[in-house]
């Protein structure tokens, strides 16, 4: 999985400030023997134009135990701050799958059509 942010440079910014950013996977099924969540990438970057696309390397999350949403966050401050400016979320839907066999697709575990 790729993973890929722009953020827009605010008016009042200095130039050539320094930002910090984190890639960040939100886990349902809490309580279990998993991460809330997994920081996969963070990286500092500064403003060359109005918008900074940030780009996470091929992104390998550790197994989640089942069905929920998974949440993939990317967050921005200025370096050295503790607090974060702003935040994007995407969500993924994780579903229950079993394997129909060979070439086959796959049957949705809640009675769903093949898809």
């Amino acid at each position: 999985m790729r993973v890929v942010a722009c953020w827009m440079n605010a008016d009042g910014d200095a130039p050539g400030q320094v930002f910090e950013a984190q890639f960040a996977a939100k886990y349902p099924n809490k309580g279990e023997e998993l991460p809330d969540e997994y920081i996969f990438s963070t990286p500092a970057f500064s403003f060359k134009t109005v918008y900074h696309r940030l780009i996470a390397p091929v992104v390998e999350l550790p197994p989640f135990a089942g069905p929920g949403i998974l949440w993939i966050e990317c967050r921005v401050r200025r370096q050295g701050e503790q607090d974060w400016l702003a935040k994007q979320e995407y969500p993924i839907q994780l579903i229950d799958v079993t394997p129909s066999g060979p070439g086959g697709g796959e049957n949705i575990k809640d009675g769903s059509a093949d898809q």
